[in-house]
């Protein structure tokens, strides 16, 4: 299974695969982390939530450096999700789950690959253009 942490000891394949460099990374990682810990708990604590915050089965990869892991590699190289879910020992929903509530935690703070550009002007950027580091178009296949 691909971590952040074995990844991460090789620099020069980690900028290859996402576009940016470990230190850019944990840096937004670090900008993203009270937003993605916002809508977690707002996803996690609606009112006909079954389960309490905390119960249910935990997400496989534990960090939040490994979840954004996969959205920058799925930015920089549109692999399916199939085969990113084989990197990751995940299913391919559990990937594209994963990368929707990423995105939505992501549009807080940068330009993603893909925005339309009035919405985008409109977005307040805490991180320069990601589309800059992630250097990623939408193929249509």
């Amino acid at each position: 299974m691909l971590t952040f942490s074995k990844f991460s000891q090789r620099p020069r394949a980690f900028k290859t695969m996402t576009g940016v460099s470990v230190e850019k990374f944990k840096e937004i990682v670090g900008s993203i982390t009270p937003h993605w810990e916002e809508s977690e708990h707002k996803r996690l604590g609606r009112p006909n939530r079954k389960r309490a915050i905390g119960a249910g089965r935990k997400f496989k990869l534990p960090t939040l450096h490994d979840k954004l892991l996969v959205l920058f590699i799925y930015f920089r190289t549109y692999i399916s999700m199939d085969f990113l879910g084989y990197f990751f020992d995940l299913d391919r929903s559990n990937i594209c789950r994963l990368i929707h509530y990423l995105q939505a935690a992501m549009k807080r703070v940068a330009v993603l690959p893909g925005d339309k550009p009035k919405r985008a002007r409109s977005r307040r950027r805490k991180i320069s253009n990601l589309k800059d580091y992630v250097d990623a178009s939408i193929r249509v296949t």
